[in-house]
């Protein structure tokens, strides 16, 4: 996903060049292209639903009344179970209708004869300026307003990661059970266990100092 994303900024930068460097005898304006516009964002969306796909399967291992069921369907679950000041169904507020967007612009995109999705190339405004290349996004009330592409790329890409982690955290906090019949709790690592494990939280437990302990 990443690798499609910069692929894509790189023939826009591409064709920005090229516009650039062409000799102008008059005072016409030449416009950048890229071609296959939709394509690019397929790919790109076909790649980031096959995070949320697998997503979902590691949910269902935690609450196994999820199969067959999606993203809006678990935000209810957890209001539910948890109630709607919690911390994960906060998280779900943003992250399902994130997730959902995924999947609903992967399936306009997959089949052309939806409308819902518009992508543009490098488009000359009224105010004669060049937008970038762009996508606007309307169906089944997944909704994302005219924005860059390669912009909106590069936000999914960051927010993946993130709501990865934290859902994660989430839900092993919810379905913890004692250890030895030692409780345990999920705590954030310290910076040398961070580098050393690769990751920013655990299992484990606080002593009278309040220093975190991993269970190792």
């Amino acid at each position: 996903m990443e690798e499609t994303a910069k692929t894509f900024k790189f023939a826009e930068e591409v064709a920005i060049d090229k516009t650039r460097n062409l000799k102008k005898e008059d005072v016409s304006i030449t416009i950048p292209a890229i071609g296959n516009i939709r394509g690019y964002c397929k790919s790109f969306f076909q790649k980031a639903d096959h995070f949320s796909i697998s997503l979902m399967h590691i949910v269902r291992l935690f609450y196994p009344e999820m199969k067959g069921k999606h993203w809006g369907d678990f935000q209810m679950l957890v209001k539910n179970n948890y109630g709607e000041t919690d911390n994960f169904y906060r998280l779900l507020e943003s992250a399902a209708p994130f997730l959902k967007l995924i999947r609903d612009t992967r399936d306009c995109l997959e089949h052309t004869n939806l409308a819902g999705v518009e992508t543009r190339d490098f488009e000359l405004q009224a105010d004669g300026t060049i937008e970038p290349p762009s996508i606007e996004i309307d169906f089944r009330k997944s909704s994302q307003e005219r924005c860059s592409i390669s912009s909106f790329m590069e936000a999914i890409t960051r927010e993946i990661p993130f709501y990865f982690e934290l859902m994660i955290v989430h839900m092993c906090s919810k379905n913890m059970k004692p250890f030895a019949g030692m409780p345990l709790t999920i705590g954030v690592l310290s910076d040398d266990y961070q580098n050393a494990w690769h990751v920013r939280f655990a299992y484990g437990s606080y002593n009278l100092d309040e220093t975190f302990v991993p269970c190792g």
